[in-house]
């Protein structure tokens, strides 16, 4: 909730290569066991699925919205503002 959102895109992105290191560990099906091993695991597979869908289309949204309306520069306007002495730099961005 209090991350920025680059710290946001690594969690999620680590989340999703721990989902395909995960996939593909159990594509090979040679066996009855491993079959049996990926249909118990299926409901957790097709849950992490549904939730990375959902991270990723969230910080798509929001990176999207961030990049529309200039927000990066705002951000780093309103900090030269509040921690610069060069006023006249901020005013002529």
């Amino acid at each position: 909730m209090f991350k920025s959102i680059g710290e946001i895109g690594a969690v999620v992105r680590r989340i999703a290569e721990a989902y395909v290191a995960k996939t593909n560990g159990s594509r090979t099906v040679s066996s009855i066991g491993d079959m049996q091993r990926f249909v118990a695991d299926y409901p957790d597979f097709h849950k992490m699925s549904k939730e990375i869908t959902m991270h990723v289309s969230i910080l798509t949204e929001i990176s999207r919205v961030v990049e529309d309306t200039g927000l990066l520069q705002i951000s780093a306007l309103e900090q030269e503002l509040a921690c610069g002495d060069d006023h006249e730099y901020a005013i002529r961005v």
